[in-house]
């Protein structure tokens, strides 16, 4: 399951024209600062008055469970705010620290936490199961611990049909048992022996990404890496089997450290596998790249801005949500706005779009029953802002 981290029509006037905005690599652009491509601006909402929103995930009943700067929310298919959820004092307490959210099929819903050490200190946890309503579900109790800082991350979960869960983050030790930023739990939060995912013990790595992948494999996303001391080294993309081991078809070896404008690390934000089992790439990077199967860059799109979330559209095309670039003069000569992007794949044209927003960032996308498009993030439009945006065909 994919998880992450604001809607009125507006007039269409002159300046709002240059909102949507062309590529080099899109001749076509688009004029329409409500479209993107076919899709069309129908809601937005409004759920967390002039804070902001962090992660989301999304129900099978439609309902968005989401971390905001005020605490865990789920907002009902039609924007309004579900009253019925009411998470738990402790998960409240927390609120602030929420990292990860997953929905899972049974209606429950895995809270994860970037938790401070004062806080595990006096017996908060860094991961629960909460129920429909927002209660803790105690039949899921689990000890994780450790990471840089004292602080225990984590940032991605990610359940199996078995009622598994792997986790993903910044962890030392599962149950007492030494394994680093990546552990298997059982259904009731136990550590799963025997999954040994051979990670480095770096104390500045981690996982970021979870993404589910045919034959109970799963890739990771971050900055944490195999031992390759123990087995074949991997790093920053890796696809692991079930039990934990490396699926050694697989080897990403693009490097991602760069030192100009500044030193840092490229970190892979968004994935998406397509039906030849090749993928598409985003992240801080600023291109879209194409990965084939065995894990070798095939090919690489420039692209403006940070990509955040990939998702399929149809025939080839992909819509890609991203950070807006404004803010990056220091080290380039250029800005831009748009935070939603439509890339296809066939043609290699994109086409950007702000949708009329002034400015905005976009978390995640999800894909809803009725073929809407949930866009999580935040986004301003004057003195107005917003958290969810709803695309529809």
């Amino acid at each position: 399951m994919k998880t992450i981290r604001h809607f009125l029509f507006l007039a269409i006037a002159p300046l709002l024209l240059l909102s949507c905005s062309k590529s080099k690599n899109d001749p076509k652009g688009d004029t329409n600062p409500q479209n993107l491509a076919g899709l069309n601006l129908q809601q937005k909402i409004n759920v967390a008055g002039n804070g902001y929103i962090t992660i989301a995930t999304l129900q099978n009943d439609g309902k968005l469970v989401v971390a905001t700067d005020k605490g865990l929310l789920r907002i009902n298919a039609d924007g309004t705010s579900d009253n019925s959820f009411n998470p738990h004092v402790d998960i409240k307490n927390i609120g602030e620290f929420c990292s990860s959210l997953t929905a899972m099929d049974d209606g429950k819903i895995l809270a994860g936490f970037r938790l401070p050490k004062a806080y595990a200190d006096v017996g908060y946890r860094a991961l629960y199961r909460l129920n429909s309503d927002g209660s803790i579900d105690n039949s899921f109790v689990v000890n994780i611990q450790g990471g840089h800082s004292s602080t225990t991350e984590i940032n991605a979960t990610l359940p199996l049909s078995d009622g598994s869960v792997i986790v993903a983050g910044n962890f030392y030790q599962t149950d007492g048992v030494q394994n680093y930023h990546l552990t298997k739990l059982s259904s009731t939060g136990r550590y799963v022996a025997g999954f040994s995912p051979n990670i480095s013990p770096e104390s500045l790595s981690d996982f970021i990404g979870l993404y589910p992948l045919p034959n109970n494999k799963f890739m990771a996303t971050g900055s944490a890496y195999t031992n390759s001391l123990l087995s074949p080294g991997r790093q920053h993309a890796i696809i692991f089997n079930n039990n934990g081991t490396v699926d050694e078809s697989f080897n990403f070896t693009e490097e991602m450290y760069v030192e100009f404008p500044a030193p840092r690390m490229k970190i892979i934000n968004a994935v998406e596998q397509l039906q030849d089992g090749t993928y598409l790439f985003g992240g801080s990077f600023d291109n879209i790249w194409h990965i084939n199967a065995s894990g070798q860059k095939s090919n690489s799109v420039e692209f403006r801005n940070p990509i955040n979330a990939i998702i399929s559209l149809d025939n080839g095309k992909f819509l890609l949500g991203s950070s807006d670039g404004r803010g990056r003069a220091v080290f380039e000569d250029w800005e831009y706005k748009e935070f939603l992007s439509v890339y296809d794949k066939n043609t290699g044209e994109i086409t950007h779009s702000s949708l009329g927003f002034d400015n905005g960032s976009v978390y995640t996308i999800f894909r809803n029953q009725d073929n809407s498009f949930l866009i999580i993030g935040n986004f301003e439009k004057g003195s107005e802002r917003y958290h969810i945006l709803k695309l529809v065909k």
